[in-house]
C-alpha cells in the first residue's frame, strides 16, 4: 500500500498573515530610532491590540542597545572633570537630569535675551505640539550637546499618535551600565506629557493620560507633566486660546499641578514617580 504524503494548502489568507507577522518582527529587530516610530505608529493605529505595546518595548531596547557606546577610561576623566557632570543610573537620575535641563529651559525663556517670543504669533500663543517640537529639541541639544551624561545615548523623541493635541508625548530613553552585571545593559525611560493653559484636559490629563495612558501601557513608571502656561498685553482677547484658558496665577497652578503629582506618586518609585512643571511663556 502506497500512502501519499499529506500537505496541507496553504491559503492566501494564511500566507498574508505570515507576511504581515514576518514584517513586524522584521521593524522590531530593526535596532534604530526610526524603527520604533514605525511600530509606535502601527500600536496608536491598533489601540485594542495590547500585545503591540511589548513590541514596542522590545523595539525600544534593541535600538538602545544598539546605539550604545560606552564610555573609555580618557572620556570618563574628562567628563567627571566638568562642574555640572550627571552620572545617569536609572530612571530616577534621568528624571532629575531632565528637570535639571526643563530649568535652563525656563531661564532662556524668560532671561536676559528672553527666547520666548520663539513661543507667540503676533497676537496668540503657538499650538500645543508647537510648544512640544520646540521642548523636544531644546533636550536634544542641551543634554546630549552638554556631555552631561557617562556611559550612556541619551535619545529623544516625540509620540506618534492620530489627530493634532494628541501628539504631545516626548520619551528620553537613556542607556546604562547595569549595576551588578558589567557586560549587561539596561535601558530607562521617562516620558513627558505637554500641555498648554487652554487644553479643556489639562487639570486631568496628568493622571488620565500621562499615568492611565502612557506609563501604565509603555511599563515605563517615570513621567514628567508639563504645562505651558501663557499671558501677556499681546494675547488678543478674542482669540479662541484665551477665551479656553482658566486665569490662574502661575502660583496657583503650580500648587494644584504638585499637588496632583505627589498624589499620583508614591514613596516607591518603582510604581509611579510623577513631577510636574510650570513654563512660564508669558509674553509682554
Amino acid at each position: 500500500m502506497i500512502l501519499a504524503q499529506f500537505r496541507p494548502s496553504v491559503t492566501v489568507h494564511h500566507s498574508t498573515q505570515e507576511y504581515r507577522d514576518s514584517l513586524l518582527r522584521a521593524i522590531e529587530n530593526g535596532g534604530t530610532a526610526e524603527a520604533v516610530t514605525a511600530v509606535q505608529f502601527i500600536a496608536a493605529r491598533f489601540p485594542k491590540q495590547v500585545w503591540l505595546h511589548r513590541v514596542v518595548n522590545s523595539a525600544i531596547e534593541k535600538a538602545v542597545r544598539n546605539a550604545w557606546v560606552s564610555t573609555v577610561p580618557k572620556d570618563f576623566l574628562r567628563l567627571v572633570q566638568q562642574e555640572n557632570f550627571r552620572l545617569v543610573q536609572n530612571a530616577d537620575h534621568l528624571q532629575e537630569l531632565i528637570l535639571e535641563s526643563l530649568g535652563r529651559l525656563q531661564q532662556k525663556l524668560q532671561g536676559e535675551n528672553p527666547a520666548v517670543e520663539n513661543l507667540w504669533n503676533a497676537d496668540e500663543p503657538k499650538d500645543e505640539n508647537y510648544l512640544s517640537d520646540y521642548i523636544a529639541r531644546h533636550l536634544r541639544d542641551d543634554l546630549n550637546g552638554r556631555g552631561l551624561v557617562a556611559s550612556r545615548e541619551v535619545e529623544i523623541r516625540r509620540g506618534s499618535g492620530k489627530g493634532t493635541g494628541q501628539r504631545t508625548d516626548i520619551y528620553v530613553t537613556c542607556a546604562v551600565v547595569h549595576p551588578h552585571e558589567k557586560d549587561r545593559i539596561d535601558w530607562v525611560q521617562v516620558i513627558i506629557e505637554v500641555k498648554c493653559l487652554w487644553n479643556k484636559h489639562w487639570r486631568t490629563a496628568m493622571d488620565s493620560q500621562l499615568v492611565d495612558r502612557y506609563l501604565r501601557k509603555n511599563e515605563c513608571r517615570h513621567g514628567i507633566y508639563l504645562l505651558g502656561w501663557y499671558a501677556g498685553s499681546r494675547w488678543s482677547k478674542e482669540s479662541s486660546t484665551y477665551k479656553k484658558s482658566l486665569k490662574w496665577s502661575v502660583e496657583k497652578t503650580e500648587r494644584f499641578l504638585c499637588e496632583q503629582a505627589n498624589s499620583l506618586s508614591t514613596a516607591d518609585s518603582s510604581v509611579y514617580s510623577v513631577n510636574s512643571i510650570v513654563l512660564d511663556c508669558r509674553s509682554i
